[in-house]
């Protein structure tokens, strides 16, 4: 009789957390939905609602996007796709010949051969030039585009949609490429490998923590930053102005698209190509953007939670 009350009692306490669970899965969710675009008949409840409620909102919304984001890398550079590129890799570092002899010497280029070296991969049922090397600077096809070119004068390191990174001789600490070197770093890159999943499952568990931190502390100076632009002007041009917590409080429920979109484009990585292919430099004005498109929905927000509000606040 004992036994049965305890496993009732048991019971009873699994069935109430799974409710109290399911109640705030709701709440998050009918918070989520009225909150991606400021509108009358909700914006104005924020207004009475406790400013922590808002701010578990938002932190538990970054965690969830936090969460998606790092998901998705193990799809985009999963152990397996590392493992298959790096074995072309191997593959085209031992076809390396063994009588080319590469010397850097005082910014100058000297090798043993009188014609460009290339050095091709396969991968993905494609032919792919990892590296040439070419002394006096005239392959003989311009369409080819090796990822390393190796010139008399420099090291071209091609970034795709002709961009490419150049790096002067004299800066290179590599003063000799012959079969030496590359059976070394075949060597290196097969310990890699080795070590990779130990690798992975660390570098994922620290992202589990620094990328939700990180996460928060950038978004939460955005959302600083919007509020304060909100709060002048409102103060400034406005005689009915939000107090400054309400308006930090508005912005907790206001930046929910944006931060949707922005965490879409950077899981996503949307490349952009110009007339010429060259692309644009997005990633340094995407910070702007996103400050902007903020701090449009943060006046959104307090127009619709004060100026469109019946009641006096």
């Amino acid at each position: 009789m004992k036994g049965n009350l305890q496993m009732e009692l048991i019971f009873s306490i699994r069935i109430t957390m799974i409710n109290l669970s399911m109640k705030k899965v709701k709440t998050f969710i009918h918070v989520f939905i009225n909150s991606l675009i400021p509108q009358t008949n909700y914006y104005p409840k924020i207004l009475h609602t406790n400013f922590f409620f808002s701010l578990q909102y938002y932190i538990l919304l970054l965690l969830i996007l936090s969460i998606i984001f790092l998901v998705s890398l193990p799809f985009k550079y999963s152990p397996n796709k590392i493992n298959a590129e790096l074995d072309a890799v191997i593959a085209g570092l031992n076809q390396f010949p063994d009588n080319l002899k590469i010397n850097i010497n005082n910014g100058d280029l000297i090798t043993n051969y009188d014609r460009p070296y290339l050095m091709w991969i396969d991968y993905n049922n494609q032919k792919i030039l990892l590296f040439a090397v070419d002394e006096s600077d005239s392959l003989p096809n311009s369409d080819l585009k090796p990822i390393l070119l190796l010139t008399g004068q420099n090291l071209q390191v091609n970034l795709g949609g002709n961009r490419s990174s150049v790096i002067p001789l004299n800066n290179l600490k590599i003063k000799t490429i012959d079969k030496q070197l590359t059976n070394s770093l075949i060597t290196s890159i097969t310990i890699f490998q080795r070590l990779l999943p130990i690798f992975a499952i660390g570098l994922f568990l620290i992202m589990l923590i620094l990328v939700p931190i990180g996460s928060f502390i950038i978004n939460t100076i955005y959302i600083l930053i919007a509020s304060l632009i909100a709060y002048g002007v409102f103060r400034i041009f406005i005689k009915r102005q939000p107090s400054f917590k309400k308006t930090l409080q508005i912005s907790f429920h206001a930046i929910t698209l944006p931060l949707i979109i922005d965490y879409f484009l950077i899981i996503t990585k949307p490349t952009i190509y110009t007339n010429n292919g060259n692309i644009p430099k997005i990633p340094v004005a995407l910070p702007l953007l996103f400050l902007i498109l903020l701090s449009v929905f943060v006046f959104g927000g307090i127009y619709e939670a004060h100026y469109r509000h019946i009641k006096k606040v």
